[in-house]
C-alpha cells in the first residue's frame, strides 16, 4: 500500500480503512446533503499579531507554500478508494494557494462557517476584522492531533520563514504512509487475529445504538451543522484535575464518565436501552516507531469499540472508562496491529445496505484533545503572535455526533457539534452544562 509514481506527476497509493470509512461518510453526506462532506474538521484560533495587517496574507500564502513542501499530505485528494496527489509545476502551484487560502470578509469564524462551501483539500481562512485564523481540512486526511501540530508548523514558518528556496519535485517523498506499512502488518488478518478483531466488535455489532438522547435523525433533512461550546473557568479547571489526581482517574475519563450521567438523564424513552455503547478515540503516535510519528498530516489515531452495561455510578463508570484508555494500547502491544485489520472491517461494514438504512446512534462520540499546548505554544517569535483562544469541530450533516474536550490557557473546554435539524441547541447546552454539574457534585462537592 505505498505510494506509487503512476506518472510524470501523479503519486497514487490506497487509502487505509479508516481514510476510507472518512471519505465514504464524507461522500454519502454529500450525496445526500448538496455536497456538504460529514467530519470536516474546524479548526479557529484567535490571533494578536504584531505583523502588519498588509502583510499578513502574502506571509500567510508564503507560509501555506513552505507547509505543503514539508507536508505534502496537504494537497491530497481521496478519488474513491486511492488517495492521489499532484506535484504542481508554478502555475499549478499559484492555483492551489489561490483556491485553500482565502482571506474572507466576513465578521469572525461564526458569520464565515454559517456560508462557507465544501472542500476537498485542506483550506486556510484568514479573517482581518476578528484577527482569527480558520483551518477546515477533510478527516480523511488529517485527525484532530495532527491539525493542531499541523497548525503549529504553520504558525512556526509564518513568524520565523525557511531562508531558502524551495523547488516542488521531491516532496512526494514526505507522503505519509498508511499506518498499515508503519507498522509492517500483512494484507490479510490470520485467523487468530479476525477471531480477535471480531471479538472486539461483538458488543457493539450486538448492542449499538445504545444509550442516547432525543433525536430527529431520520424524520426531517439536514439542517446547519453547528458547534455548542463551553468553558470552565480555570480555578475549576485545576480543581477538577487535582480531584481526578486524587482518584486516579484522567480528565478524559472523568469527563466522559459525566456525559454518560448526563445522557442517562435524558434518555430517549422511545429507545430504551442499558447499554452504553459508542467508540473511543486514541491517539496512536505514542506507540507508534519514530518513523511513523513525524507525518503530522495523516491519521495517526483510531477508533476502539466501548461497551459499558448499566453503567451506574459516576465512581464505577470512571474507574471502568479509565481503565479501558489507560490499557487498551500501552499495557497489550498486540492491539496495535490488530487496528489496520479493524478499520478495514470499519469500511466494509458502512458500505453495506443494511449499514446505511440502519439506525445512527443519538449520542455523541467522545474525543481529547488533550492539553493543547503539548502541540501548539500559546504564543510564537517572541510574542510577535499570540493564539488567545482555541476550538475545534467537526462538521455534522448526517447525525453522528462529536463531544471534543481540550485544555489550553489551563481552561477545560467542551465542544459538542451537531446538526440542528436533529437536535436543539439549547438541549445540546444543557448536555455540556449537566457535565460540568456532574463534575463539580462528583469531583469537588466535598
Amino acid at each position: 500500500m505505498a505510494w506509487s509514481q503512476v506518472s510524470a506527476h501523479r503519486w497514487e497509493r490506497p487509502g487505509d480503512g479508516l481514510e476510507n470509512y472518512f471519505a465514504l461518510i464524507a461522500s454519502l453526506s454529500a450525496a445526500a446533503c448538496n455536497g456538504r462532506r460529514h467530519y470536516t474538521i474546524f479548526t479557529k484560533l484567535q490571533l494578536e499579531l504584531d505583523i502588519p495587517v498588509t502583510e499578513v496574507e502574502a506571509s500567510l500564502k508564503k507560509a501555506w507554500t513552505q507547509l505543503r513542501y514539508e507536508q505534502p499530505q496537504i494537497a491530497t485528494v481521496h478519488n474513491g478508494t486511492t488517495k492521489v496527489y499532484e506535484v504542481p509545476d508554478e502555475t499549478a502551484l499559484q492555483a492551489w494557494v489561490t483556491s485553500t487560502v482565502i482571506t474572507s470578509a466576513a465578521a469572525n469564524a461564526e458569520d464565515l462557517y454559517a456560508t462557507i462551501t465544501p472542500i476537498a483539500q485542506a483550506t486556510l481562512y484568514y479573517l482581518p476584522a476578528s484577527s482569527q485564523l480558520v483551518l477546515r481540512t477533510p478527516h480523511e486526511t488529517i485527525d484532530g492531533i495532527g491539525v493542531i501540530r499541523l497548525l503549529d508548523r504553520l504558525l512556526s514558518i509564518l513568524v520565523s520563514p525557511p531562508t531558502e528556496n524551495i523547488t516542488f519535485g521531491d516532496e512526494p517523498s514526505r507522503l505519509a504512509p498508511t499506518l498499515r506499512e508503519i507498522l509492517g502488518v500483512a494484507e490479510q488478518p490470520t485467523p487468530e487475529e479476525l477471531e480477535r478483531v471480531m471479538a472486539l466488535y461483538k458488543p457493539y455489532m450486538d448492542y449499538a445504538p445504545g444509550i442516547g438522547p432525543v433525536s430527529n435523525l431520520g424524520n426531517r433533512p439536514a439542517g446547519q451543522s453547528q458547534h455548542a461550546r463551553l468553558d470552565i473557568p480555570t480555578r475549576t479547571t485545576e480543581a477538577i484535575i487535582q480531584a481526578c489526581k486524587a482518584k486516579g482517574i484522567t480528565v478524559t475519563s472523568a469527563v466522559h464518565a459525566a456525559y454518560i450521567q448526563t445522557i442517562k438523564k435524558h434518555a430517549d424513552p422511545d429507545h430504551p436501552s442499558c447499554h452504553y455503547v459508542n467508540t473511543a478515540q486514541f491517539n496512536l503516535r505514542p506507540y507508534l516507531p519514530k518513523h511513523g510519528a513525524q507525518y503530522t498530516a495523516s491519521l495517526g489515531y483510531t477508533l476502539f469499540p466501548v461497551h459499558l452495561e448499566s453503567p451506574n455510578s459516576f465512581d464505577q463508570t470512571a474507574q471502568a472508562l479509565n481503565r479501558f484508555y489507560r490499557t487498551t494500547f500501552a499495557n497489550d502491544p498486540s492491539k496495535l496491529p490488530l487496528v489496520p485489520h479493524m478499520t478495514d472491517i470499519l469500511f466494509a461494514v458502512t458500505q453495506s445496505p443494511e449499514y446505511q438504512k440502519g439506525p445512527v446512534p443519538r449520542d455523541a462520540i467522545p474525543s481529547s484533545l488533550g492539553i493543547i499546548e503539548k502541540y501548539m505554544q500559546r504564543s510564537y517569535g517572541t510574542n510577535r503572535l499570540i493564539i488567545r483562544d482555541f476550538m475545534l469541530g467537526v462538521d455534522v450533516v448526517m447525525g453522528m455526533n462529536m463531544l471534543l474536550m481540550s485544555t489550553f490557557r489551563d481552561q477545560l473546554q467542551l465542544v459538542y457539534s451537531f446538526n440542528d435539524a436533529y437536535h436543539e441547541p439549547e438541549h445540546i447546552m444543557q448536555y455540556l452544562q449537566g457535565i460540568v454539574e456532574v463534575l463539580t457534585e462528583e469531583l469537588l462537592a466535598n
